[in-house]
């Protein structure tokens, strides 16, 4: 079932689902989160770092971004 929020009634009927759907479906104005990932790869994974296993690689920009 597909659920369209921003018609208004179903906001009223479903208000948990409402502000979950606007909280984590939303869809961001421009890349830059995404070009903020790319850029510190690239300070992770250096040439001197290019052996790193990629798993590894996504634990440390992980752990990057979230502390």
């Amino acid at each position: 079932m597909i659920l369209l929020l921003s018609g208004g009634g179903e906001s009223d009927e479903l208000p948990l689902l409402s502000t979950l759907a606007r909280k984590y479906l939303i869809v961001p104005g421009t890349n830059v989160p995404s070009e903020l990932v790319f850029s510190t790869a690239g300070d992770i994974v250096s040439a001197t770092r290019a052996t790193l296993h990629p798993d590894n690689v996504n634990m440390l920009l992980f752990l990057n971004k979230n502390t």
